[in-house]
């Protein structure tokens, strides 16, 4: 439904970029990356993300656990990290007609069904961005209190963690970070409160 919405509302944009509502997004250092790695305009079968190599199993128990029943193979194949990938409107709509068509198996976990089993049925190769993510609260807060203002942020995609107590300040001092690095700040632009 994601990118079936993506494709419909945002037909003409060069990238989609599908993202958690936990993630931080450094765009202009995303746009600027995109820009130096990728032809205008890009690959129309563009996948780019922080990439899961063919043969992690899937977890049995826990939060993430998919049945056997469900999904009986031992291992899945590449795919990419849910935390944000980017890709094509053009891509988009293939990826929503494969998996709508059903010919990749379904299972629920969405990032390993899209870009893992629904990918492999179109042969897509995803590019790698996977030192550009960040899945460490910790270490971001370090970053955060030795940072001069106008260090951009160390990572493009940083995952933070909102049961945390410092998840919004660390958000803000990135979002800060990046603005000032990039010369993007511009009053219209307003974070939200921490209750929001």
């Amino acid at each position: 439904m994601t990118l079936r919405w993506a494709v419909h509302h945002c037909p003409h944009a060069t990238y989609l970029v599908k993202a958690d509502d936990d993630a931080f997004i450094d765009v202009p250092a995303l746009q600027a990356r995109l820009l130096r790695t990728f032809s205008v305009p890009p690959p129309r079968r563009t996948l780019a993300c922080n990439v899961l190599p063919e043969g992690t199993q899937p977890q049995r128990e826990g939060k993430w656990a998919v049945s056997e029943r469900d999904y009986p193979w031992p291992e899945y194949p590449s795919y990419c990290a849910g935390l944000a990938y980017v890709t094509t409107p053009y891509l988009a709509h293939q990826l929503a007609s494969v998996a709508e068509a059903g010919v990749a198996p379904r299972v629920w976990v969405d990032d390993v069904w899209v870009t893992g089993l629904v990918a492999a049925a179109l042969r897509l190769t995803p590019y790698y961005l996977n030192l550009r993510y960040s899945y460490d609260h910790q270490e971001l807060v370090l970053w955060a209190a030795d940072a001069s203002p106008s260090t951009p942020p160390p990572y493009t995609f940083v995952h933070l963690d909102a049961g945390l107590p410092d998840w919004y300040s660390t958000l803000t001092t990135l979002w800060r970070h990046a603005l000032h690095a990039h010369n993007t700040t511009s009053p219209s632009i307003v974070l939200p409160t921490s209750s929001s």
